[in-house]
């Protein structure tokens, strides 16, 4: 019997291509074997399955906030593994509650800045409340928790008459404030927090601008959809055949009108997802700074890069402590470049695993404003 279309996909799982963290027995409860791996999750929660967080999201006091064990599962995870990854995302809290900087070494900023991208670019509904992954690999391979994978879509790409967040039809608002709609399941706001964090911020901003150049960038999203829609533009008219929902309003409760058509379904698609470009490029948190080449050739102060050339890491030692200095990484053409990196005050640590070899160039700018950049090389 013909059903129609249908889309098969795998649940959110540890293994090798998948969440490629370290596998973890339950017999493993002591020494470096113990840090890892773990999958937890915000989600549908109870007394048995999860943990309660000792810290309430900003600007809900009243909240509670509940993780929920994925894996190990809830009914095999051990007293010792249970209390490892409770105890290790709490000092991540502490340290994010408390002063900026300190929150760093617990956490992978680039994971946490592409998870909202990706679900503030749908407005998704569940992305910041529930179908909310995290995963920490072993200290030897990973101590950082990690955010996402990304998962559950299906209250998004749309307005959704659920609260004034999801009900604008201009293309505005902020999922990730989830909270003030008064969620079924409540979000950790870590998101709120980290944008306090200018540097964080920035960062943010410019992982965007690289994005709306690449994969984000308003064509190639089109052209997607275009190229699906081709694919499907004869087995949906027996799909509708089978299932006569066009102008309906069937799963999540769109706001109306709702198109008679499958062109009208497209095309309400791909206008919804240009309001939405339009809305995040005039709003979008922080600032990248556009350093030109003549900029970046003017050098000031002297920082100690070693080593240099690199290939995995990079420590940059700073003449002098400036806690506000700000770091971007820029392309020989003067392209913005993100990675991963953690400040003490006094040296950066950089991860630059994923970079092409070539020149680059980093640039520092203190609370003076004033920029200081070297040459780098990264050599593979």
């Amino acid at each position: 019997q013909y059903q129609g279309i249908y889309v098969f996909g795998e649940k959110i799982k540890r293994d090798d291509g998948r969440v490629n963290i370290a596998r973890l027995d339950p017999d493993e409860n002591s020494g470096e074997p113990l840090t890892g791996g773990y999958i937890f999750k915000i989600d549908y929660w109870d007394d048995f399955n999860s943990w309660k967080s000792p810290y309430h999201p900003i600007g809900h006091s009243n909240f509670d906030v509940h993780y929920v064990y994925y894996y190990p599962k809830p009914e095999e995870i051990s007293e010792q593994q249970h209390d490892y990854i409770k105890n290790y995302v709490t000092a991540f809290e502490s340290a994010l509650y408390s002063s900026f900087g300190g929150y760093k070494p617990f956490m992978n900023d680039q994971s946490f800045i592409d998870y909202f991208l990706v679900n503030e670019l749908a407005r998704n509904n569940d992305g910041f409340k529930k179908s909310f992954y995290f995963h920490k690999d072993r200290d030897g391979l990973d101590k950082r928790i990690n955010c996402g994978p990304v998962w559950d879509f299906d209250w998004a790409w749309k307005n959704i008459d659920e609260c004034a967040i999801f009900a604008n039809t201009d293309g505005s608002g902020w999922a990730y404030k989830v909270n003030d709609c008064y969620p079924d399941v409540n979000s950790p706001g870590w998101h709120i927090r980290l944008l306090q964090d200018t540097v964080f911020a920035n960062e943010l901003h410019c992982r965007w601008d690289l994005f709306r150049q690449g994969i984000m960038n308003t064509d190639t999203l089109m052209d997607w959809v275009d190229a699906n829609a081709d694919y499907l533009r004869q087995a949906q008219q027996r799909h509708y055949t089978r299932w006569p929902i066009l102008g309906l309003n069937v799963g999540t409760p769109v706001i109306p009108p709702i198109p008679t058509t499958y062109q009208g379904h497209i095309n309400d698609f791909k206008n919804w997802i240009q309001l939405r470009l339009n809305w995040l490029d005039a709003n979008m948190p922080g600032h990248c700074y556009n350093i030109t080449n003549n900029e970046l050739l003017s050098s000031g102060k002297t920082v100690v890069a070693f080593p240099n050339p690199a290939s995995d890491h990079v420590y940059l030692e700073l003449p002098e402590q400036d806690d506000k200095t700000e770091i971007r990484l820029y392309s020989a053409s003067g392209s913005s470049v993100f990675v991963p990196f953690t400040f003490d005050g006094t040296l950066f640590t950089l991860d630059v695993q994923q970079l092409a070899a070539g020149l680059y160039y980093v640039a520092l700018r203190g609370s003076n404003n004033e920029i200081t950049n070297i040459k780098l090389i990264i050599a593979k």
